[in-house]
């Protein structure tokens, strides 16, 4: 379940300016780091960061590691179901990272962060934030991401 579903995700689906199943979208591994909350994507040190409104000023800083792709990782077969009256579904393919060939290496994440990527990526839009709870740390195993069975996010129109 989405801990934070940016502004921006849902005044693009009102505009016409975000259509999930043909835009550009990425998922991004993300730690957290106290950081002042601002509105706006800002690059830190060449990577992308966005900001979190959660319950405590936190900034999301793009995580790294053997075989992870910096950027994140496109959403393939991207798909908007319906399902209940006025609701609507947003899905895509689960994303495996392969395990790194290097021993006693790792990823390491505190959440994800579905975003529409754009040119330059410093100007690409925050949609979705999910946070682990706790860090999640593949050692030498793939790192896996597997979207829940009705799909990535609901919408509803009610």
């Amino acid at each position: 379940m989405a801990n934070q579903v940016y502004d921006e995700l849902k005044n693009g689906l009102l505009t016409g300016d975000i259509t999930l199943s043909a835009d550009d979208i990425y998922v991004l591994l993300v730690q957290e780091s106290d950081a002042t909350i601002t509105t706006s994507a800002t690059v830190l040190s060449g990577t992308m960061s966005f900001e979190y409104s959660g319950t405590s000023a936190l900034e999301l800083t793009e995580t790294s590691g053997v075989n992870y792709t910096s950027g994140g990782y496109e959403l393939t077969n991207k798909v908007v179901s319906a399902g209940e009256i006025g609701t609507f579904y947003f899905d895509a393919d689960d994303i495996t990272i392969s395990a790194t060939p290097i021993e006693d290496t790792a990823i390491t994440a505190g959440g994800m962060l579905l975003y529409k990527r754009l040119t330059p990526i410093e100007t690409s839009i925050p949609l979705v934030y999910f946070d682990y709870g706790v860090d999640q740390v593949t050692l030498n195993t793939p790192y896996k991401i597997q979207w829940h069975s009705t799909g990535i996010i609901s919408i509803e129109t009610k």
